[in-house]
Formats: structure tokens, sequence, C-alpha cells
């Protein structure tokens, strides 16, 4: 296998499971907005404190 077919297996991978997230992120919090779903994602991938300092006037659950 190629090193361009492995980095498309892969980046593939990390968009498939981006969509999950976000899938999750609407499964429990089925009345945010896209853009509430974008920031709990951003959240749960960079973690709280970061989160907090990069937006620290947004409060959201993941």
């Amino acid at each position: 296998m190629s090193i361009e077919q492995k980095a498309k297996i892969t980046f593939g991978m990390c968009d498939s499971i981006r969509e999950l997230s976000r899938a999750g992120i609407k499964d429990r919090h089925p009345e945010y907005s896209k853009e509430q779903i974008d920031l709990a994602l951003i959240k749960l991938t960079v973690g709280q404190e970061l989160f907090a300092k990069a937006y620290p006037n947004i409060e959201i659950e993941v």
C-alpha cells in the first residue's frame, strides 16, 4: 500500500470519527444548533482548559 493510499484511509477515518462525534453530541443535546455542535466538538477535541482559554465567555456541555 502506498503512502498516498495510507494517508487517504487515515484522513477518511478522521472524517468518520468527527462525524460520529457530531452525531453523539446531537443525540445528547438535540436542542443544539449547528454552531453549538461545532463548539462542543472543539471542546471535546481540545479539552476543557484550552477551550476555556480560546472561548472564555462560552459555556457548553459536551
